[in-house]
């Protein structure tokens, strides 16, 4: 059984290492016409513009009647699709070559797995991902349903060695001991212990950006809002090495229970989860 969870765990670091993904490659685009854009990396095909303010059922059907370029299979877009196009090295947050700009809230599909009359949502003018009440009303960017790749399960993605969690998509290699659970550092602090930690034979670690963080963030679960896989996560704050540019003296953070972003004092002490990459 060792052996055949062995075969299985190179096959996938390998398939993992050679395919770009949203999480782990340069955004990359192509304009299909005037009225939709493909994102390279994931596939998925978008509207270039977008809805007026709409509620989350509204919004729905809006995506759902939608006909461009003889495409009408639109839908909302996934989250996690959603928030990668949020670009934080652009003026606008988002590649205006290929998407009309707009820095205000827009919807995304799932609703999230604590409160039915709540939906996911993503903010372009800071990047934060929220959820808000299906009765607010914000914009929509639909995507085409048959573009969306088919994802892996979490049996699929996941392998555990050890103390430490395997992402297979990605090829990211997450730490998951119990210090995951207890470090409570400054970011400061979270990025030098990151830098001298060494587990399972490993010593290439670094503090995760905030976009490598949502990568692991399961948005059908809440408290905490982890995959199963992670035995050890608080339902708190987490650290991340990414800066917030308006204020020097503060740093993006991640919160595990509800599954949201947000930024804090870099003093401020908050939990600590390292990463390394599959080189």
């Amino acid at each position: 059984m060792k052996h055949i969870l062995l075969i299985i765990l190179i096959f996938y670091i390998i398939l993992s290492a050679d395919n770009k993904n949203i999480y782990n490659g340069a955004k990359e685009y192509k304009n299909l016409n005037s009225k939709i854009t493909k994102d390279l990396l994931s596939g998925i095909i978008w509207q270039k513009s977008f809805s007026s303010r709409l509620n989350y059922e509204d919004a729905k059907k809006y995506c759902q009647n939608l006909t461009i370029s003889d495409i009408d299979d639109w839908v909302m877009p996934p989250v996690h699709y959603l928030y990668f196009l949020y670009d934080k090295n652009k003026k606008k947050h988002i590649d205006t070559k290929y998407f009309r700009a707009q820095s205000k809230v827009f919807w995304a599909f799932e609703t999230h797995a604590m409160s039915k009359i709540h939906a996911w949502s993503v903010d372009f003018s800071n990047s934060a991902t929220d959820y808000e009440n299906k009765k607010n009303r914000y914009y929509v960017r639909c995507v085409s349903r048959s573009s969306i790749p088919k994802e892996l399960n979490e049996q699929q993605r996941f392998i555990r060695k050890n103390k430490i969690v395997i992402d297979t998509l990605t090829g990211f290699y997450w730490q998951d001991d119990n210090s995951a659970y207890t470090n409570n550092l400054s970011q400061t602090d979270a990025k030098e212990y990151c830098q001298g930690l060494s587990l399972g034979g490993y010593n290439d670690w670094r503090l995760p950006s905030i976009d490598e963080f949502m990568s692991i963030n399961n948005f059908k679960r809440f408290s905490p809002s982890s995959y199963y896989i992670f035995k050890n996560v608080q339902n708190s704050w987490y650290w991340s090495s990414t800066k917030l540019k308006k204020r020097k003296t503060h740093g993006w953070i991640f919160q595990y229970n509800e599954g949201i972003n947000n930024w804090d004092r870099k003093k401020m002490t908050w939990f600590v989860r390292c990463l390394r990459l599959k080189k």
